[in-house]
């Protein structure tokens, strides 16, 4: 059985290392996962606001009206459609790219806003 100065001893050091090596893990592992997340964020919001799929239905005419009316109205109805919904897509993908560069920037910034401090 260990005494509580051994096992505070190990705590200590299990916290130094996590110190020492969080760093590494912030701008290699997980930054992989960052990055991961951001693809698959990407994806799933360009899937649920289906831009693929106005974009591979925007020349067939709506309705079923064949006729070059019902088809010149349908191309336009459906092209600003297409654009609402591309800005969607843009508007998130910036938010999530901000996103991402706070995860980048965060520690650095943080650091020396903690140095400024101690010095001032």
């Amino acid at each position: 059985m260990d005494s509580v100065l051994v096992q505070f001893g190990r705590a200590l050091l299990v916290a130094w290392w996590e110190m020492v090596t969080i760093p590494a893990w912030w701008y290699t592992r997980g930054l992989m996962l960052v990055l991961r997340w951001f693809w698959r964020s990407v994806r799933r919001w360009e899937q649920s606001v289906g831009l693929g799929l106005w974009a591979r239905n925007l020349l067939v005419p709506m309705y079923g009206q064949t006729d070059w009316q019902g088809r010149l109205i349908s191309f336009f109805m459906r092209l600003a459609v297409l654009a609402v919904r591309m800005v969607q897509v843009i508007v998130g993908t910036l938010f999530m790219v901000l996103a991402v560069f706070c995860y980048i920037v965060f520690p650095p910034a943080a650091i020396f806003m903690m140095v400024r401090s101690f010095l001032a």
